[in-house]
């Protein structure tokens, strides 16, 4: 168990010392994680060896006051978002460093968005007015492309770095976008 532990933080030491990038905020403040979709009570045990779907179905109601977006501050809107989340994970009994090695990718789907939203002034002299819409359409997938599974008896240990795909779309002039504008590059 101790090598284990050691194995582990080299592992993320090499990580944060060589796979480093500078810390930027996402776009509005917000990330790509929804809680409860990427994962679950058991999001550290290994499966048979095989492939795995998940599908979750969700939607989102929520207001959300003054805040920047794409070099403004956009005023107080109203949100409705209906989702899908399709997961596909692919576990092996092949190992490397006595962990058993798997793969994953979560392709979200924005089914229908709706905003409505106030006025929204550009820093400076210049004033642009949102008005309510609709967006739909695929956003940013997530992809594992490794994880590393340790197991001793009732104890899980999952290594499972992942990279955000920017496939949805983005534009700085919606108050609502399927992507997130992220960028692959550090």
């Amino acid at each position: 168990m101790i090598k284990l532990a050691r194995l582990a933080c080299g592992i993320v030491a090499i990580t944060v010392l060589f796979g480093a990038c500078p810390g930027l905020a996402g776009e509005s403040g917000g990330s790509n994680y929804l809680q409860g979709t990427y994962g679950d009570w058991q999001s550290g045990i290994f499966g048979p060896p095989g492939l795995y779907y998940r599908d979750d179905l969700f939607r989102y109601n929520g207001s959300i006051g003054l805040r920047p977006l794409g070099g403004r501050v956009a005023g107080a809107s109203d949100e409705t978002i209906w989702a899908n989340l399709s997961k596909f994970a692919y576990l092996t009994d092949y190992e490397i460093l006595g962990a058993r090695i798997g793969t994953a990718i979560a392709i979200p789907v924005v089914i229908n968005a709706h905003v409505s939203g106030t006025i929204a002034e550009r820093l400076g002299l210049n004033i642009s007015i949102f008005k309510a819409g609709d967006v739909s359409g695929l956003s940013d997938i997530f992809v594992t492309p490794l994880i590393l599974n340790w197991e001793n008896g009732n104890h899980h240990f999952s290594f499972a770095p992942g990279v955000t795909v920017p496939t949805g779309s983005y534009s700085v002039n919606r108050l609502l976008n399927t992507g997130r504008n992220y960028c692959l590059a550090c």
